[in-house]
């Protein structure tokens, strides 16, 4: 039987990194691997940054790029949050990788907490 199967990786691979005015560059990977027994179309990926960065007080895509999938120039992580253009293909075994710098300007501490 046909099974398609994507597999999906984050992580960070610089920073933060200080910009010395309150905010911060992180620049993270994502990885995405045709995992099935299948070609598999359209391939995309959604990050939803209001997610990843929900206590922030703001964030800003700096830059997306990647040198084996179509990158999306209007991502901006929340009122767009796909990364790609969604016409990739990836070949059974076949995977490719999205670098994506984001600026955050961190929210409050929460001075509540205990250790």
């Amino acid at each position: 039987p046909q099974l398609p199967i994507i597999g999906i990786a984050k992580t960070i691979t610089n920073g933060p990194i200080n910009n010395n005015d309150g905010s911060y560059n992180i620049t993270y990977q994502i990885l995405l691997e045709n995992m099935g027994n299948v070609t598999l179309s359209n391939v995309q990926a959604v990050d939803y940054l209001s997610t990843t960065f929900a206590s922030a007080v703001s964030y800003t895509v700096v830059t997306t790029s990647s040198t084996d999938l179509i990158i999306n120039n209007s991502y901006d992580g929340s009122t767009d949050p796909n990364i790609l253009m969604g016409t990739d293909v990836l070949i059974v075994g076949a995977s490719g990788t999205v670098d994506v710098t984001v600026q955050v300007v961190p929210g409050p501490l929460d001075r509540k907490s205990v250790v």
